[in-house]
């Protein structure tokens, strides 16, 4: 069923987007101070932000219902559920799930995806824009149930029915289960590494140290500060003191986006996610050595 969801959540997500890009140009255009830390962390809390609500705006547009191959198909963002046809044992009306189901899951205004209650189906896998029982129809199949809401309620179910009555003896005897594929919260096999874990672990406590000695020291230092030397140790770069918070807020992004390529690397390879993780906690330790040298 149509709704605003969609809508809604792709303007959220873009105007989220651009508040996080203001943030980052702020950022880099502004001395390094304080209200960096503010901007750097408002920047990344925006992308999140923006990447969440585009997910759910992809989730409302590309939810599909298909009947066709044998199966009936639902798909929704990372998920799919394929129902053969001959395991179909009943198509039902939304009513069967009460005067309004609940869903556990992803349940906001228009897009609810997870398991709803049912006293006689059990807890139906809900794909759906509405909780409306009027606009649901319940399949199940082999001891499962599924609620959706396609737009034409009425022509979805008559070519369901059409189909399953057309079926031969031969079709419903040697049809497979269904298959599910993928869930709600995507599975990230970085998190389920205690290396990673470990190494990510000591990476964000030593950003916080990072930041902290920084906040510490930063009332007793000198207006103008060294930050930087050349090779014979002299300095060769002097910046005001609110600087010396550039190393750390560097360290923090680079936290933040080699995290973001270890996950993508440990998902392809294992040892490369690792070694990208290490090589994150080892950046963290040379970049607090650098703060040491030059906050003191």
């Amino acid at each position: 069923m149509p709704s605003t969801t969609g809508r809604t959540a792709l303007a959220a997500g873009l105007a989220l987007a651009l508040c996080s890009v203001l943030a980052w140009v702020y950022l880099l255009a502004q001395p390094v101070g304080i209200d960096s830390i503010f901007a750097a962390l408002a920047g990344m809390a925006g992308a999140l932000m923006a990447l969440c609500a585009g997910a759910i705006a992809a989730g409302y547009y590309f939810m599909r219902y298909r009947i066709d191959g044998g199966q009936l198909t639902v798909s929704c963002l990372w998920m799919q559920e394929a129902v053969p046809l001959g395991q179909i044992d009943g198509v039902y009306s939304g009513r069967r799930l009460g005067r309004k189901a609940r869903v556990e899951g992803l349940s906001l205004p228009g897009l609810y995806i997870g398991t709803s209650s049912g006293a006689e189906l059990g807890k139906p896998k809900f794909y759906g824009t509405t909780t409306d029982p009027s606009a649901v129809v319940v399949v199940t199949a082999a001891q499962r149930a599924y609620a959706i809401t396609p737009v034409d309620l009425k022509g979805f179910r008559e070519q369901l029915v059409t189909r399953l009555e057309a079926l031969s003896r031969d079709e419903v005897a040697h049809a497979p289960e269904p298959a599910a594929e993928g869930s709600l919260i995507p599975s990230i096999p970085l998190l389920r590494d205690r290396i990673c874990l470990v190494l990510a672990s000591a990476a964000l406590v030593v950003v916080f140290a990072s930041f902290a000695y920084v906040g510490i020291k930063l009332a007793g230092l000198p207006p103008s500060i060294p930050l930087h030397f050349d090779a014979a140790g002299q300095p060769d770069m002097i910046v005001p003191r609110a600087d010396a918070l550039r190393i750390p807020i560097i360290g923090m992004v680079i936290l933040g986006v080699n995290w973001l390529a270890a996950a993508a690397l440990h998902a392809w390879q294992r040892d490369a996610g690792r070694v990208l993780a290490g090589a994150t906690l080892f950046v963290e330790l040379i970049a607090f050595m650098a703060i040491l040298r030059v906050v003191h």
